[in-house]
């Protein structure tokens, strides 16, 4: 085995699974040295609803991605989503030199100063920030891609900002320190599937990601390469699982079987005389329409994409005119979707059918990934990675990387000190 590089280790806390990857960075490449998921039921709605069972999944996940002669990093980069965190897009600036009229090469501590600008952003006593990410560059007004080395008097950086409650993110450390992990950076599930599926020249066209989970639905906007817009609504496809349950007076862990084997967003797919005989309470069986689990499925399916065209609609990226007809603006390409729901038959001609735009499935770009993890159920977990492995083909310089914004840090007090004392 050749000299080892820059071990890490990437977590993924979702509402049904806690999943992970340990990596290597070698060079330019990354190295996959083990993947594995734990499912649990200790996250609803993206919050942490049992701590311990919560600690159970975290240490048991650590305990499976340990490999031997590889030693497990104490930190790692956590990818959460969900309802109570709260996004907002901030503009930072720094001056490339004294002189309005001198340009000089851009450096990394220039991106550092005008991302820490744009964190300083007012927050009630409850929230913090939880990471920011660059969203678009301007050197002297003009967008670039990549502004490093580039001559310039001013840098602008527009930041996405997420924000989270301070006694979520304390519990997510709690359970990571069962395992003796301490997060090293959050990352935002949302923009991590955009990079698990998205194609670079789509999210310059124009595109939408759909993330439709177990217990919430994430939604990015992309244009022109750029973050647009996010937003997580409370409803996926345990939804689905608790209407079957409710119409059809199921116990839940059956009418998840039901959806799972049968269940289609088609209902005109569904003979309409096929029946499934199904074992309940004290051995009893009882025979229930395929159809009507299929009627079941679709109204809520038909509810999630409607509540997602309204979100667009209020931001602006739908109009729906008088006659009821849906008119998108920017989103050309249309709409790719993962998380497990997504993988539910018809569902993508729901999605066509009220959001008037192309519903496409996501197919993961990163390809050297073990088959029982080979799903859009994945997506940002493998997004993590791609995303970690453009930062360093692309962005040799570290622009995301934590330490090297910490040590930007450290030299700026020391500058302070050294000018003041």
């Amino acid at each position: 085995m050749g000299k080892r590089g820059e071990v890490f280790l990437v977590v993924d806390i979702g509402s049904s699974k806690i999943s992970g990857v340990l990596g290597e960075i070698r060079g330019k490449e990354i190295i996959i040295h083990s993947s594995d998921y734990e499912p649990t039921e200790a996250i609803t709605e993206g919050k942490a609803t049992d701590i311990e069972e919560m600690k159970h999944a975290v240490t048991s996940l650590v305990r499976k991605l340990k490999v031997k002669g590889v030693k497990l990093p104490r930190e790692a980069y956590v990818l959460i989503t969900g309802p109570h965190l709260e996004s907002r897009f901030s503009r930072g600036i720094s001056p490339i030199s004294e002189s309005n009229q001198k340009s000089r090469a851009i450096e990394t501590r220039h991106i550092h100063r005008a991302l820490e600008q744009a964190r300083q952003v007012h927050l009630p006593q409850h929230r913090e920030i939880v990471s920011v990410f660059p969203s678009a560059y301007y050197v002297d007004g003009e967008k670039v891609k990549r502004p490093y080395g580039m001559l310039a008097v001013r840098l602008e950086v527009d930041a996405f900002i997420l924000t989270g409650t301070s006694t979520y993110l304390r519990n997510i450390e709690i359970a990571l320190l069962s395992a003796n992990i301490k997060p090293r950076e959050y990352l935002y599930q949302p923009i991590m599937a955009s990079y698990g599926v998205l194609d670079p020249e789509d999210r310059e066209t124009g595109i939408l990601l759909l993330d439709i989970g177990k217990d919430t639905t994430d939604i990015a906007v992309w244009q022109d390469g750029t973050l647009k817009f996010t937003k997580t609504i409370q409803t996926g496809g345990d939804d689905i699982t608790l209407d079957i349950a409710e119409v059809l007076h199921l116990r839940r862990k059956d009418a998840e079987k039901l959806k799972l084997e049968y269940g289609t967003a088609d209902p005109d797919t569904v003979d309409s005389q096929a029946k499934i005989a199904i074992e309940v309470y004290d051995g009893e069986k009882r025979s229930i329409s395929k159809r009507e689990i299929a009627e079941i499925i679709r109204a809520r399916v038909e509810e999630i994409f409607t509540e997602i065209r309204d979100v667009l609609k209020r931001s602006h990226f739908i109009t729906v005119t008088r006659d009821g007809d849906v008119i998108v603006s920017g989103i050309p390409v249309g709409a790719v979707l993962v998380g497990g729901t997504s993988m539910l038959p018809g569902i993508k001609e729901v999605g066509k059918e009220i959001l008037n735009i192309p519903c496409m499935s996501g197919r993961l770009r990163w390809t050297k990934i073990p088959r029982e993890m080979k799903t859009p159920s994945f997506a940002s977990l493998w997004g993590a990675i791609e995303y970690k492995y453009r930062q360093i083909k692309e962005d040799p310089m570290g622009e995301l990387d934590p330490k090297a914004q910490r040590k930007f840090l450290w030299a700026q007090i020391k500058e302070f000190f050294e000018k003041n004392f």
